[in-house]
């Protein structure tokens, strides 16, 4: 069930109490979403996840309305509105009725978050390895039954992330971020044709060029995880997370020099954009 924190959340240009939620949210239909970081009162790379909106949209073949401007406003309005200046804010375009002319409204809230903590990023995180597949991986489309099946496998094993494999055994992303594996420092990931491309994935790409570390998008087999020397996960919450153990491997991730390097570039480039950006 989708959950809504603060006190108040947006419906196209309505304000609604956060208590009311579940009776306006509708679960049926079709749903196009983003989620937006929010730290120290500045939407993170909010132009590229916006227009990452837009693409979806297209690439669904459903005309979206609402401009860059009109949608950074609402969410300046929602951060004030709630006080908060640090969070995730999620934007959910709902879709019902007929595809070629349905009836569409804008969703825009804060949603629980699972930032990892400081000892995360000094050891590591745990995560499973799950057989799962996007039917669209190119569109960040809602999945409750997915998520909540997920979501629960992780409760029970006690992980941060699972890692989707495909029929083919080959690992290609996170259920909620993009993954990276670092060989002979190397980076290896999967084609941006199988996977969600990620507003931090594209930004680590870039990073890893300006670093000079080669990076190769091919697919990555679950029977090689021994080879590999480190693995990071990258997403909007978790920022570039290192890897401490994937069911029963396990990675020294947090000391890798390749992971430390591209996190700490990761980091500066985040802190350039608040200090650019900030109201």
């Amino acid at each position: 069930m989708e959950k809504c924190i603060g006190t108040h959340f947006f419906i196209d240009d309505q304000v609604l109490p956060a208590s009311c939620f579940q009776e306006y949210f509708e679960e049926k239909g079709y749903s196009i979403y983003e989620v937006i970081r929010i730290i120290k009162g500045v939407p993170l790379f909010s132009e590229k996840h916006i227009n990452r909106l837009y693409n979806s949209t297209a690439y669904s073949n459903i005309t979206f309305c609402f401009s860059y401007d009109y949608i950074m406003k609402k969410i300046y309005n929602l951060a004030k509105i709630n006080g908060l200046a640090n969070g995730n804010v999620k934007l959910l375009l709902h879709f019902s009725g007929d595809k070629s002319s349905p009836e569409l409204h804008l969703y825009m809230y804060f949603i629980p978050h699972n930032y990892p903590i400081k000892e995360a990023y000094q050891k590591g995180v745990a995560v499973i390895l799950i057989r799962a597949e996007r039917t669209n991986p190119n569109v960040k489309v809602a999945n409750t039954n997915m998520r909540s099946s997920i979501d629960s496998e992780l409760k029970e094993r006690g992980a941060y992330e699972a890692l989707l494999v495909d029929t083919h055994g080959n690992i290609t992303e996170g259920s909620r971020s993009n993954v990276f594996f670092v060989r002979n420092k190397v980076l290896l990931t999967a084609g941006q044709d199988r996977i969600l491309p990620g507003i931090t994935r594209d930004a680590i790409l870039e990073i890893c060029k300006m670093l000079h570390y080669q990076v190769i998008e091919e697919n990555v087999p679950q029977e090689h995880l021994h080879l590999m020397d480190a693995v990071f996960i990258t997403g909007t919450s978790p920022k570039v997370l290192p890897v401490q153990r994937i069911d029963d491997f396990v990675f020294e991730s947090a000391k890798n020099l390749v992971v430390l390097d591209v996190m700490r570039a990761y980091n500066r480039l985040i802190d350039d954009y608040i200090t650019t950006n900030i109201p």
